[in-house]
């Protein structure tokens, strides 16, 4: 049935005559990143949130709406904030500017600027359905010379993004094929494809969707698929917004799920459900005993080589769920079961880190969440619990004392045992993943464009992992001074320190464990002299304190938007010198659209990458990046070329 709706979108997409596009601007995305990542969010979680921020982009929300639905689209907010600016507007009427948001509880000049790319104000309307279709068409191809070499199949990656929404109508597609995979397997299967069909409805159900879609319940503990908000010590975001079922037509080829779902709604009281047969990539063994069994999930999607293809959907996934909330004045009560259940068993390995590893084909969580807001004080939890018994807990506070500085804490407890398929919480997901967590930070706005921000997060595994001596456990501090006084110029300086407890290196005897220390401090300097010319400097220092060693790195970003002609420029500089690997540094590089770069910097050197954004015509938008390296590793020199081309073209 599935194979029919792919069809029969994919066909609906290319002859529909209704068609209208709406230009994306890469450039402008990239920017929004660094936005971001400046806030405080994990630059290791920039793929997901690229794809949350691509929905804003393509369809901005409306603030004067009145209607948390379409409010919390805007994923980044609490539901503190949500409701905070629904209240606003309910008493004093639509907002006339962006500016009104500062005068707000809750909001701040920073939570603005994030949030000023994705909304519209709007008068509301009462029309919700437009008449008017709306097809839009998103191709990439992409081409790295770096990756031709280790794989046989076809060096490019392939990606298709379709939708087209019309009245209570919407439908969505895509494709992709990654670097050294074969368009088809098994001569006919596309390499993957992802669908739905949505109708939107008057009555108690609100929407039914037919194809994929991605659950979000609660606090993450049972169920949060797609962007979670990391685990960064300066993340404020802690409190999430209302769940429900949402479609789905991405890339990630094993989070989601594939049947139907519907959600639903009557006055005060929100609910929805669903059913779900999903074919999953997974790593499968045969037992002592002739039993074919899983021995682990494979998440990576990649099929490139004989490992990867040989786990390709080599499980199925059956799944049932559902979940029912009420709100009634500041109060919100939640409730969510779900059941999954596998075509094979989960058997680990007999090794004592998998004693409470999920063991079976069923897997069943019941779970309750609420929040209560009094004041300027924010409460919200959830409670967890496998058909085993074991159980998961979460509790959050948010405190607002002044009018120019917030509290956040937030504690996760995963029980030994406990896993939920699909759930991510704290950064992590819940499978297998048995924590203690804690999170607590303050933000202050110490004068007008002059904000500092302080937190801590600490973790302890509450079982062995990968066969350590002792229980994994880590705490992070970061402290950071932004200002931001002039328009033109934004400095911020931060400092971190990570404490990890690692296994000690041993020929001989008992292993134990010790304390690894690292600091590291840095500084950002982000220059708009004009409005199409920017500049950001960035200055960085890493001295783990168990050694003499250090890491230190300095760049140089030049980014230009070209008057008259479609064209915008970004390059950068680096210069590094890190005396191990113990002291290597990280940083996010302006890339490719839906292909975004973590750069790690290890050894001795320098490296320059230059991103060319051209729009050919209206209809074909390109975007060519060059990069070189050139570094020295344990005495030993290296260097390489980059080369990647895309294409997006919409119709």
């Amino acid at each position: 049935m599935y194979r029919y709706l792919v069809a029969g979108i994919f066909f609906w997409l290319l002859i529909n005559p209704s068609r209208s596009q709406q230009a994306i601007s890469g450039e402008s995305l990239s920017a929004y990143i660094d936005l971001f990542i400046s806030a405080g969010f994990d630059e290791l979680y920039i793929e997901e949130l690229g794809e949350e921020l691509y929905s804003l982009i393509e369809k901005p929300v409306n603030i004067n709406s009145r209607s948390y639905e379409e409010i919390s689209r805007l994923f980044f907010l609490t539901e503190f904030q949500v409701n905070s600016l629904l209240n606003y507007t309910l008493k004093n009427g639509a907002l006339i500017s962006l500016h009104e948001i500062n005068y707000i509880t809750g909001f701040d000049k920073e939570l603005l600027a994030l949030m000023s790319p994705f909304v519209v104000v709007q008068k509301r309307t009462e029309t919700r359905y437009p008449g008017k279709a709306r097809l839009s068409v998103l191709n990439s191809l992409i081409y790295s010379s770096r990756d031709t070499v280790t794989y046989s199949g076809l060096p490019l990656k392939f990606v298709n993004r379709s939708s087209y929404e019309k009245g209570r109508i919407k439908l969505g597609f895509s494709y992709e094929k990654d670097m050294g995979e074969t368009f088809l397997y098994e001569k006919y299967k596309p390499e993957f494809t992802a669908a739905y069909l949505q109708v939107s409805l008057d009555g108690v159900i609100k929407q039914i969707i037919i194809g994929d879609f991605r659950t979000r319940y609660g606090q993450g503990l049972v169920a949060w698929q797609g962007y979670s908000p990391s685990s960064s010590p300066l993340n404020t975001g802690l409190l999430r917004t209302r769940g429900k079922i949402n479609p789905y037509a991405s890339t990630d080829e094993n989070n989601f799920y594939r049947g139907l779902a519907f959600n639903g709604q009557s006055r005060d009281l929100n609910f929805s459900a669903y059913i779900s047969s999903n074919r999953i990539d997974a790593g499968i063994y045969t037992t002592g005993d002739n039993e074919t069994a899983v021995s682990n999930l494979y998440e990576s999607g990649l099929h490139n080589t004989e490992n990867g293809e040989s786990k390709r959907n080599t499980l199925t996934e059956y799944s049932a769920g559902g979940n029912i909330n009420y709100t009634l004045g500041k109060f919100h009560l939640g409730s969510t079961v779900k059941a999954n259940y596998f075509s094979l068993p989960f058997i680990p390995e007999e090794h004592i880190e998998n004693s409470y590893d999920f063991r079976g084909r069923l897997n069943l969580v019941f779970a309750s969440d609420y929040s209560l807001s009094y004041k300027r004080l924010y409460l919200f939890g959830e409670g967890a619990l496998n058909a085993s018994g074991s159980f998961a807990l979460l509790q959050g506070l948010r405190l607002i004392p002044a009018e120019r500085a917030i509290l956040n804490f937030m504690w996760t407890h995963c029980s030994k045992g406990y896993t939920s398929f699909h759930g991510q919480v704290s950064g992590k997901e819940t499978y297998n993943s048995f924590t203690d967590n804690f999170l607590a930070n303050i933000s202050l706005d110490l004068a007008p464009g002059i904000y500092m921000d302080a937190g801590i997060l600490r973790k302890k595994d509450l079982w062995y992992g990968y066969r350590s001596a002792s229980f994994p456990e880590s705490t992070r501090y970061i402290g950071r001074l932004r200002i931001e006084s002039l328009e033109f110029l934004k400095v911020t300086a931060s400092v971190w320190h990570r404490q990890t407890l690692r296994d000690k290196a041993v020929d001989t005897g008992i292993e134990s464990s010790e304390y690894e220390k690292i600091s590291s401090a840095r500084i950002n300097v982000d220059l708009t002299p004009l409005d199409r010319i920017r500049f950001v400097s960035r200055f960085e220092i890493c001295r783990p304190e168990q050694s003499n060693e250090k890491g230190i790195l300095a760049y140089q970003d030049v980014r230009i938007n070209f008057t008259g002609i479609p064209l915008s420029f970004n390059t950068r500089i680096y210069t590094f010198s890190t005396s191990s690997y113990e002291s290597r540094i990280y940083t996010w590089e302006n890339d490719l659209l839906y292909n975004p770069a973590i750069q790690l910097f290890y050894g001795r050197g320098f490296r320059i990458s230059s991103l060319l954004d051209y729009g050919i015509s209206e209809k074909i938008k390109s975007r060519l990046k060059l990069g070189y390296s050139e570094f020295v590793r344990n005495n030993t020199p290296f260097s390489y070329w980059e080369v990647k081309l895309q294409l997006r073209i919409s119709i």
